[in-house]
C-alpha cells in the first residue's frame, strides 16, 4: 500500500474534528443570542415575542415565570392574571379607566411602576404576601380605591404610590419600612387611619399633604425627620412627637386650620421656617432651650415658651 493512501483517514479524522468544533461553537452562539433575548430584551423585543390572552392582556414568557406586559383592551372592567406570572411589568394597566376588579395570583412577586396608574374606577387591590415592594407611583391617582391592605412582606414603597387616592380612607404600613417616601399619601382627602410602624425613622417631603381628614396620628418612636409639607394642609388637631425627631423641615404642618396643641422633644430639636404658619388655633407651645426655632416657623400669634 502506498503511503499517501494510509494518510487519508488521518485526514478525515481531522475534517471531523474541525466540524465537531465548529458546530459546538455554532450551538455556544446561538445559546448566546436565545439567553440575550430572554435575558436583556428591551420593550419592543417582548412585545415581539410576547402572546395575548383572551382578555387580551400580553404575557412574555421569560425563563423564571411570565411576565404580565400590559393590558392591551383600556376597556376591560376585570381581569384575572394567569397563574405562573412572576411579573407585572411598568404601566400595564396604565389608563384602564374602566377597571373595576383584578385577580393577582400569588406567583407574582414584583411589581413594575406605575402599574396602575389612573385606573380610576379600581376599589380594591389585594396583593399576593411574596411582593416585596410596591414602586412609585403604583396606585398614582386611582380616585375609587378605597380599601387596601399592605402585605406584611412589603419593606419599600416608592414615592407617588398612593398620590390622588381620594377615596382611601384607611392605611397601615408593615413593619421593616424605615422610610416613607415624598408625596406616597398626597391628596387622599378621605384618609382618616393612618398606622405607622416602630421602624419608620423619616418622613419624606409631602408624605400626608393635603389629608384633610387625617385628625390623629401615633408618630413612631425613632422617627427622626420631618419632611417639607410632611403635614401641609391636614385636618390634625393634635401633634405629639417622640424625643427622637431632630428636625422639622418647612412647611411640614403649614395650613392646619384644626392643629392647637403640639408637644415637642425634650432634646436637640431644629423646627425650619413656615413649619407651622397659618395654623390659627395654635395659641401658644413650649419648647426645650436647645431647641431652634428658625424665624417665621410659626403664626405671629403664637406664644413661644421655653422651658
Amino acid at each position: 500500500m502506498r503511503k499517501d493512501e494510509l494518510s487519508k483517514p488521518k485526514k478525515n479524522k481531522t475534517y471531523s474534528v474541525l466540524f465537531i468544533h465548529g458546530f459546538i461553537i455554532f450551538l455556544s452562539l446561538m445559546s448566546a443570542v436565545v439567553l440575550y433575548i430572554y435575558l436583556w430584551a428591551d420593550e419592543n423585543h417582548k412585545t415581539y415575542l410576547s402572546y395575548h390572552d383572551a382578555q387580551g392582556v400580553a404575557y412574555y414568557p421569560g425563563p423564571w415565570g411570565k411576565t404580565l406586559v400590559k393590558a392591551e383592551d383600556k376597556s376591560v372592567s376585570s381581569i384575572e392574571i394567569r397563574q405562573g406570572t412572576a411579573k407585572i411589568e411598568n404601566n400595564a394597566f396604565y389608563g384602564c379607566s374602566n377597571l373595576e376588579s383584578i385577580t393577582i395570583p400569588d406567583s407574582v412577586t414584583e411589581l413594575g411602576e406605575s402599574v396602575f396608574f389612573d385606573c380610576a374606577k379600581l376599589s380594591s387591590v389585594n396583593l399576593p404576601p411574596g411582593v416585596a415592594s410596591i414602586p412609585k407611583g403604583t396606585f398614582f391617582k386611582c380616585t375609587g380605591l378605597k380599601s387596601f391592605v399592605i402585605p406584611a412582606t412589603v419593606k419599600s414603597i416608592g414615592r407617588n404610590a398612593f398620590i390622588g387616592c381620594k377615596s382611601l380612607t384607611s392605611v397601615e404600613i408593615p413593619d421593616g419600612i424605615a422610610v416613607i417616601e415624598e408625596n406616597t399619601f398626597k391628596d387622599c382627602s378621605q384618609l382618616a387611619s393612618v398606622k405607622l410602624p416602630p421602624s419608620v425613622t423619616k418622613l419624606q417631603d409631602n408624605v400626608f399633604n393635603g389629608c384633610t381628614n387625617l385628625k390623629s396620628l401615633a408618630f413612631p418612636p425613632q422617627l427622626k425627620t420631618i419632611g417639607a409639607g410632611a403635614f401641609e394642609k391636614s385636618g390634625l388637631t393634635e401633634v405629639k412627637l417622640p424625643d427622637s425627631v431632630k428636625l422639622i423641615q418647612n412647611k411640614a404642618f403649614q395650613d392646619c386650620p384644626n392643629l392647637s396643641s403640639v408637644s415637642f422633644p425634650s432634646g436637640q430639636l431644629t423646627i425650619r421656617k413656615n413649619a407651622f404658619r397659618n395654623c390659627p388655633k395654635l395659641r401658644s407651645v413650649a419648647v426645650s432651650s436647645q431647641t431652634t426655632v428658625e424665624a417665621g416657623a410659626f403664626p405671629p400669634h403664637t406664644k413661644i415658651m421655653r422651658r
